[in-house]
């Protein structure tokens, strides 16, 4: 496999011709040229052109804008690139092949929501016009697989931003409702959503070193000791590690509808006119059968604003009450204790912030971050920083 940078976000500053040079190639060796894009996307398409400022770098795919003229007007798509060999390193073949995993499964879940009994929420989702990759077969050698989905430019109607304000907020918590209630108790075969899940972390071998990653994080941040006036602060690792078993089986337990997996800020498009009662979910790459209090503990977590974090619980006891509303309409109950059990599935994401989110963190980043797309605010934001902080040490002090 040849060498690339770590992972990390690109900069946005960095254009990259080689990449721009690729990215017409389909995954099955063909060419999204005006011919391709008539037969498959629009018959009415007389040219087609992927415009330089519309192509983003990620960390975990490449996305660009692709221009489709005909005789009387513009179409523009948004298409999502993801192909390993084109991205950021990761520090193993096995987190690699656990990527590409999750890339199909993004791919599989669009193809679900096409039948009729999903209608209901497909106004939860883009429409997408084609996705596809290379055969599953090649999984196995990720350097070998290309994705490719293409869907509507939210762009005109929509926009994405690394941080939503408390009414912002209220819509997410509604739209994680909806979804969560229509595959209530219907996902039971399912992998687990989410890339913080234990299991699927161990390979990433930070779990066992917590304590020491943690001790070091408080050497970079020692503005902490003086900040959060918590008994505990020093042994926040240990103690994470310690109960990282029982807080996944909490998550288990309750893991009883399909998750988004990855609901932050960038994965989501709030109406611009703000006349939206919804908003749209993109990159499902960690869909899965989940406990519902991930995606809001995930999304309020990573992108509530500075000044709405201490809101935190106002809006959990809001989704709580949608979520009973929805389910009362198909029959189902909340099941009892479901509220309570929000802190400990809080902290099984806390763990994987201070065990991995945060091991390379330190303020030059949180500078750096501010600038790039992708970056939530966990890592771009020093409140979020030491709310995080704060909350983990007093919940694990009672």
């Amino acid at each position: 496999m040849t060498s690339r940078p770590p992972e990390r976000y690109p900069d946005p500053k960095e254009f990259d011709e080689g990449l721009y040079k690729t990215l017409r190639m389909l995954p099955d060796g063909k060419t999204l040229d005006t011919a391709w894009v008539r037969s498959r996307i629009w018959d009415g398409a007389t040219d087609t052109n992927i415009p330089k400022n519309g192509v983003i770098r990620g960390m975990q795919a490449n996305m660009f804008l692709l221009e489709v003229s005909g005789d009387q007007e513009t179409r523009t798509f948004l298409v999502k690139r993801v192909v390993p060999s084109e991205l950021p390193g990761k520090a193993s073949e096995d987190i690699w092949r656990e990527f590409v995993k999750s890339v199909r499964s993004e791919i599989d879940f669009y193809s679900i929501i096409l039948e009729p009994e999903h209608a209901t929420i497909r106004n939860l989702f883009p429409q997408v016009y084609y996705s596809a990759g290379t055969p599953k077969e090649l999984d196995v050698r990720p350097q070998e697989t290309a994705f490719i989905i293409i869907m509507e430019n939210l762009s005109p109607n929509h926009y994405q931003t690394p941080m939503m304000n408390f009414d912002q907020a209220k819509l997410v918590m509604t739209s994680l409702a909806n979804l969560h209630a229509h595959f209530w108790n219907k996902v039971q075969d399912e992998e687990r959503g989410g890339f913080w899940v234990l299991q699927r972390r161990l390979k990433h071998q930070e779990v066992e070193v917590a304590d020491e990653t943690w001790r070091r994080f408080l050497e970079r941040f020692p503005q902490l000791r003086d900040q959060v006036q918590e008994s505990n602060l020093e042994d926040l690792g240990r103690l994470i590690k310690e109960m990282a078993p029982c807080l996944d089986h909490v998550v288990e337990q309750g893991a009883c509808t399909r998750i988004h997996g990855d609901a932050k800020g960038w994965n989501l498009f709030f109406g611009k006119d703000g006349s939206e009662e919804k908003i749209l979910f993109i990159d499902l790459q960690w869909t899965g059968r989940g406990h519902p209090l991930q995606d809001v503990a995930y999304a309020l977590t990573t992108t509530l604003s500075p000044e709405s974090l201490q809101r935190m619980d106002d809006l959990v006891d809001f989704y709580i009450q949608v979520l009973q509303d929805e389910l009362s309409k198909i029959g189902e109950i909340l099941p009892p204790g479901l509220r309570d059990s929000y802190n400990q599935v809080w902290l099984d994401y806390a763990r994987v912030v201070i065990t991995g989110l945060w091991k390379n963190l330190n303020q030059t980043s949180i500078e750096s971050n501010k600038s790039k797309v992708g970056p939530s605010m966990i890592n771009r934001s020093w409140e979020h920083v030491l709310f995080i902080t704060r909350r983990i040490s007093r919940l694990l002090n009672t």
